[in-house]
């Protein structure tokens, strides 16, 4: 349980660093100045890849609370947002790392869209009783 409740300091890299990249990439798409372009690049990639235990030990911590009715269905909604958001963030992260900017970059919205809405969700989760 204790690996689980790394969740809780984990959870905020990835959703930092992804809104990051995607305000990042719609800078540059308006500003064009290569700051934002480095600065989407290395976001996209350690977002990426911050998410990977960040989802792990979100599933742990799930998996460990058994809850029902409601919260049930409340943290399963929020797992599924989480995994297809760090899905979309490694895909992202691996297309800016072999050079195809242009198609990440039209996918800074989405990701950051399934971010927001799996933190939103996470946060319906947070009080229905964790306990530390």
């Amino acid at each position: 349980m204790v690996v689980a409740k790394l969740h809780l300091l984990l959870l905020h890299f990835p959703i930092a660093l992804i809104l990051a990249a995607a305000l990042a990439d719609a800078l540059w798409l308006w500003l064009r100045r290569p700051v934002f372009k480095e600065s989407g690049y290395w976001c996209i990639v350690l977002g990426a890849l911050a998410a990977v235990p960040t989802v792990i030990t979100g599933y742990l911590l799930l998996d460990g609370m058994r809850f029902a009715g409601d919260a049930a269905e409340i943290g399963e909604t929020h797992e599924l947002l989480g995994v297809m958001a760090m899905s979309l963030a490694l895909a992202a992260g691996g297309i800016r790392l072999v050079g195809r900017n242009r198609l990440a970059r039209l996918w800074a919205y989405a990701y950051a869209a399934l971010i927001a809405g799996s933190a939103v969700r996470g946060g319906f989760v947070l009080p229905l009783r964790i306990p530390f």
